[in-house]
C-alpha cells in the first residue's frame, strides 16, 4: 500500500464501500458487531471515524475516539487483526453530570468497546480502549 493512504489521515482500507450509515445510538447496547475496516470522515460537521462491517454498514463513532483511532492506525498487529476479520465492537452507555446555569444535569452518552473475537483463540483486546 502506498504511503499516501496514511498521509492525510484517511482510509487504510481503500476497498471499503459504505451503503448505509448508522449512529451508535441506533445500535443495541452490548450487541457484538464484527467490523472489517475503518476510515476517517473528515467531511462531517464534526470529523470522526467510521467502522465498517461486512454488510457495508458504516457506524459513525463519537469524536472522543478520534485520538485512539489515530493511534491504532499505526499499530500493524491491530490492523492485521481487523483485516483478518477478528475485530468486533459493542456499544455501551455511560452517564456524565454537567453543571448548567447552576443546575446539575445528567446526560447519557455512548461509546464502544473493541475486542478480538473469542473464536479467534487468544482473546486479547485490541489497543483501542
Amino acid at each position: 500500500m502506498s504511503l499516501k493512504n496514511f498521509n492525510n489521515n484517511t482510509n487504510l482500507f481503500a476497498d471499503l464501500k459504505v451503503n448505509n450509515y448508522i449512529s451508535i445510538y441506533d445500535v443495541p447496547v452490548d450487541t457484538k458487531i464484527k467490523f472489517i475496516g475503518f476510515f476517517f470522515n473528515g467531511k462531517a460537521e464534526y470529523p470522526h471515524y467510521v467502522l465498517v462491517d461486512e454488510n457495508g454498514n458504516g457506524y459513525s463513532l463519537p469524536t472522543h475516539l478520534n485520538k485512539k483511532f489515530d493511534e491504532i492506525k499505526e499499530d500493524r498487529e491491530a490492523i492485521e487483526e481487523i483485516k483478518a476479520g477478528l475485530a468486533v465492537f459493542s456499544v455501551y452507555e455511560y452517564e456524565k453530570e454537567t453543571k448548567k446555569k447552576g443546575k446539575t444535569v445528567t446526560n447519557t452518552y455512548r461509546s464502544i468497546n473493541i475486542d478480538v473475537e473469542e473464536a479467534a483463540g487468544n482473546g486479547d483486546e485490541l489497543p483501542f480502549n
